[in-house]
């Protein structure tokens, strides 16, 4: 038996979270200034050296995803912009007991900022790693704080600036 990547049999998988993974990966998303790019793509070379974990989380980070584990399968569930769309309305007719709430971030440590670079493939940088525009929200105090976000397997500058921005909003979410 030959075993690649970190050997994981097949039965442990969730391919059913691998197929709509890769369908959202290949819809075509529109682009500000016009026309359409795939909403994921992204390349990069790996070795028999190379760490298991290194390269999964390089490919995850090019896809904006998130490795799942639900009764024992892993899966994958890639990240779209659906803070759009309210999933659930509590009220607190819904709430049973005491409870208290508290934000992922605090809102010191919460950045409005986010640049970095990805890996251009025009004949001008030839795969050099090139900053993309930052993205940049509103801050609630006034104070820009800033987080790097660098792609290396990512070729589009528009994709990296996407996934940019999804991580300030939900991170402000």
């Amino acid at each position: 038996k030959l075993a690649v990547g970190k050997g994981i049999p097949q039965e442990r998988l969730d391919l059913e979270s691998w197929i709509v993974a890769a369908n959202i990966a290949e819809e075509s998303v529109g682009l500000a200034g016009g026309g359409t790019e795939t909403r994921y793509l992204g390349g990069f070379v790996a070795s028999e050296d190379d760490q298991p974990q290194a390269v999964l989380d390089a490919a995850l980070s090019g896809c904006a995803a998130l490795l799942t584990d639900a009764g024992g399968k892993i899966g994958i569930k890639i990240l779209t912009n659906d803070l759009a769309s309210i999933a659930a309305d509590f009220t607190a007719d819904d709430v049973v007991g005491p409870f208290s709430w508290e934000p992922g971030l605090a809102l010191d440590q919460l950045p409005n900022t986010i640049r970095g670079q990805y890996v251009s493939k025009t004949t001008t940088a030839l795969y050099k790693e090139v900053d993309y525009p930052q993205v940049t929200l509103a801050s609630l105090d006034g104070i820009e704080r800033t987080r790097t976000m660098d792609f290396p397997v990512i070729e589009s500058g528009f994709h990296a600036q996407r996934i940019a921005k999804m991580e300030l909003q939900r991170l402000q979410y």
